[in-house]
């Protein structure tokens, strides 16, 4: 009986120990799994805080486009005037002048504008007027040219002025008609 009690308790320490060796294993596997799902959920996480990021920006940029398309539909209803001196509705007869090479003050001495332009004439026949007056217009150019400064003919608005006196001075000295527009064909400053 001894040696079968002998052999019991070594079945009996066998057993006891191999689940003492199985469990390190087992440990070890259940903290890989654990990892594993975390790195998992971790993954998961950073996933939907991009795809809410990119959500927002898409309502962002969807907001901005409909900001947009109605600024568009805004514009379409409004006639377009201040594209008037770019797009001519119905030219009349042009008639080009020399060009004007004129002094103009500045803060940095004086520069020089050099100028070509071309009148719209409301009438052909007052070609014929112009090419007598030739000297006196370009004259009442030159003195209304070299009374304006460099920063003032720089401006969109100093050259919308500078076209509008250039009409009136220009129209006062004529009498068969009247010049319609002015188109500068050359500004620039040396």
């Amino acid at each position: 009986m001894a040696a079968n009690e002998a052999v019991d308790n070594k079945a009996k320490d066998a057993k006891a120990a191999a689940p003492a060796a199985a469990a390190p294993k087992s440990d070890k596997f259940g903290i890989l799994i654990l990892g594993v799902v975390l790195m998992n959920t971790l993954a998961a996480a950073a996933i939907g805080y991009l795809v809410m990021q990119l959500s927002g920006r898409v309502t962002g940029f969807d907001k901005k486009t409909q900001e947009l398309s109605d600024k568009f539909e805004e514009q379409k209803k409004v006639p377009p005037a201040a594209g008037k001196e770019f797009v001519p509705q119905e030219l009349g007869v042009l008639y080009p002048l020399d060009s004007f090479l004129v002094n103009v003050s500045s803060d940095r001495g004086p520069r020089f504008l050099q100028m070509k332009v071309e009148l719209e004439l409301g009438a052909p026949s007052l070609e014929d007027e112009i090419s007598l007056k030739r000297p006196a217009l370009r004259d009442a150019i030159i003195v209304l040219l070299t009374s304006r400064t460099y920063s003032e003919l720089r401006e969109p608005q100093g050259m919308r002025r500078l076209r509008a006196d250039l009409l009136r001075v220009m129209n006062n000295l004529l009498k068969t008609g009247q010049i319609r527009e002015i188109y500068f064909t050359q500004f620039h400053f040396n």
